[in-house]
């Protein structure tokens, strides 16, 4: 609200077609931000198959008993302490959408952290030359203007953080690896990738084979989770 008062629509007199561009722009970006936020908290991160004996015909998939949910669990899955409950492909339990990441809301909880940062860059670098000079004597009188100035910190700062977690995750994805996954390997000297395919078709398990619907946030295609 503070970059469409402050920025976007005075420009409507001085030029109408940019103002309108940048207004449909940001409409576009915080669209999509909410609708993968709503789309990873909502979505549950991945139940349980609910026939699920503790074995599987690969040595890899071997199921494991859970002591809290009194039952088995195929490999890849762990228990959350916050949930109280075993989560497929568990990667973590992520504060910011009150919600487990798991098999069935990473793709939701990437395209979240995918679009913040872009909605923050596309914020900071728009706007950038309606901040006043530092070596002006700026009146912070202007309530308008206090917004504005704090606005465009918290957003920049706010995006270059989600940006490093995209940056972090993207290189799991690449690697099928999830983020308990890579906390652990460390304490193990076995193969640190054993689930990893090759980066296309890692990224495929979590997004689908379907590359145009990669950005949209629905469902990855039925096999995408295949292999891990």
């Amino acid at each position: 609200a503070t970059y469409l008062n402050f920025y976007a629509l005075p420009l409507r007199e001085e030029a109408p077609t940019l103002s309108t561009t940048l207004t449909c722009l940001l409409c576009v970006f915080e669209f999509m931000l909410l609708a993968t936020y709503f789309r990873a908290a909502c979505t549950h991160a991945g139940h349980l198959p609910a026939t699920y004996d503790g074995h599987d015909t690969d040595p890899l998939l071997e199921g494991r008993w859970c002591d809290k949910c009194q039952t088995y669990r195929p490999e890849r899955a762990h228990h959350c302490s916050i949930c109280q409950e075993c989560i497929l492909h568990y990667d973590h339990h992520c504060i910011f959408i009150n919600n487990c990441v798991g098999e069935t809301n990473y793709k939701f909880f990437m395209l979240f952290i995918f679009y913040t940062p872009i909605a923050s860059i596309f914020v900071c670098a728009t706007s950038w030359w309606a901040l006043p000079p530092l070596h002006a004597a700026v009146s912070f009188d202007d309530p308008q203007l206090v917004n504005f100035v704090f606005m465009y910190i918290v957003t920049a700062v706010f995006g270059v953080m989600v940006l490093v977690l995209l940056v972090m995750h993207a290189w799991l994805a690449g690697k099928n690896l999830t983020t308990i996954e890579f906390l652990r390997m460390q304490d193990t000297d076995s193969n640190p990738y054993p689930y990893d395919a090759g980066c296309l078709n890692n990224v495929e398990q979590r997004f689908g084979t379907a590359w145009l619907t990669w950005p949209l946030p629905i469902k990855p295609s039925v096999d995408a989770h295949r292999g891990g």
